[in-house]
């Protein structure tokens, strides 16, 4: 598992910020932020994970994603919104704050 924002910049166990990922590539990203370009090239891939979390812990992952990515947005249509909001929360961290982005 990896967290999609690293846990030593946001201290976040939430399920949508929890991918599978394969060990040397985990390595490799370490404490960087997966840049706008990567999100946007991978977002079928975690939309389609997402999905699968949601059907099995629907209340949970609901809850943490609003709170953290959607807001106020209806649970209904969420998969594009969270991966924009996504989206924009790296490009503030890398942009922004100054964290290195991870493109591969």
């Amino acid at each position: 598992m990896d967290h999609i924002i690293p846990f030593t910049i946001w201290k976040n166990n939430d399920l949508w910020n929890l991918l599978l990922a394969r060990s040397e590539l985990n390595n490799q990203k370490r404490d960087k932020i997966p840049s706008p370009t990567l999100i946007e090239n991978r977002r079928e891939l975690i939309t389609h994970y997402w999905g699968v979390i949601h059907k099995h812990s629907q209340l949970r992952f609901q809850k943490e994603l609003q709170v953290a990515l959607l807001g106020y947005e209806s649970p209904d249509n969420w998969h594009g919104p969270a991966i924009e909001q996504l989206t924009k929360n790296y490009d503030h961290l890398i942009n922004t704050r100054g964290f290195e982005a991870w493109n591969s």
